[in-house]
């Protein structure tokens, strides 16, 4: 999960690293390797079943970091996008499924506040998920090293996870085990487990927690992470349902004090949708002038406790003194 600065612009430049990494014990289709050391995208087909095909799409988007362009060849990012047409617009012949992986996720770092992507390539890539988008399954990204997602037009949803390097204390390191359907091609689930620092240094044990299921955490009732499931979460959030936007900022800040002001969530809430900066600048103004957020969010969980169960437990106790107190004066 981290961005590969290369030393030199000369054609042929991957084919050392790729070698060392020893690429093809992982990739063994003859065209995937050969657009895999080109750029680092490639397309591979995996059966799960008899009659029942996936395809896996992954993009290099490193090469449309406008810092990072500048080791990559004028027309590199062309080829690419180029290649990606064509392989999803086959995909889409074949009547296959899509999982898309990208390294780096269009759309805004709501943290500092700035575009990730170059907008030309930016608008492509969108353009081409846009028309495809009944054929991708999800997108998963990397980059971010933190929980995120993102519902783009209500048309395809982009996930994000926090990595084994965490960055600046905002996460553990995480890995995240996802459940899938092999005959409906579709992602059920996904936990997430954590390796809180603190207690491994203590203790000198690496132990492995569970953080937290998507299901059971969002309180959905789908049997699969989907387009809709997504939309109505983003929905409850924007409609600042507090429960869910408190769940929504542990996800994202589990190992932080967040003291959450009204600008920060609206900051935090128009990311999801906005993947412009015009339309997310825009966004915030208009929740500035209508939000019905009339609370603040702060949490300062320590970092030696898992904070899902914490904020569980919380809301479990608020609940039962809730239901204890309706019965004694209303009924």
């Amino acid at each position: 999960n981290h961005d590969i600065v290369l030393s030199t612009p000369k054609p042929g430049r991957f084919q050392k690293f790729f070698d060392n990494a020893r690429f093809d014990l992982l990739i063994k289709d003859e065209e995937a390797r050969k657009t895999f050391v080109e750029g680092g995208y490639y397309s591979i087909l995996f059966s799960t079943t008899v009659g029942h095909t996936l395809r896996f799409i992954v993009l290099n988007t490193n090469q449309f970091l406008p810092h990072m362009m500048q080791y990559f060849e004028v027309d590199d990012g062309k080829k690419q996008m180029d290649w990606f047409n064509k392989t999803i617009a086959d995909a889409d012949r074949n009547n296959e499924k899509v999982l898309l992986l990208l390294h780096v996720p269009p759309g805004i770092n709501e943290d500092l506040l700035y575009r990730f992507l170059d907008l030309h390539y930016e608008q492509l890539l969108l353009s081409i998920i846009e028309n495809y988008s009944h054929r991708i399954i999800l997108c998963l990204a990397g980059h971010r090293h933190q929980d995120m997602f993102r519902v783009y037009k209500n048309k395809f949803v982009i996930l994000g996870q926090p990595s084994l390097s965490p960055i600046n204390s905002l996460t553990h390191p995480s890995i995240r085990h996802f459940s899938y359907d092999r005959y409906q091609l579709t992602i059920n689930d996904y936990s997430q487990y954590a390796l809180n620092l603190d207690n491994a240094f203590k203790s000198n044990i690496a132990h492995w927690q569970l953080m937290y299921t998507f299901s059971s955490w969002f309180n959905t009732k789908a049997s699969s992470i989907s387009i809709n499931v997504l939309s109505k979460l983003v929905k409850l959030i924007k409609n600042d349902d507090e429960y869910y936007v408190k769940k929504f900022l542990l996800a994202k800040y589990h190992a932080r004090q967040i003291n959450a002001s009204s600008h920060f969530l609206s900051v935090q809430i128009c990311a999801l949708t906005h993947l412009s900066f015009d339309e997310f600048l825009i966004c915030i103004h208009k929740r500035k002038q209508n939000s019905k957020i009339n609370y603040q969010i702060s949490f300062s969980y320590s970092r030696d406790k898992n904070v899902y169960q914490e904020f569980d437990k919380e809301n479990k106790l608020i609940n039962r003194l809730f239901r204890w107190w309706y019965k004694i004066f209303y009924t």
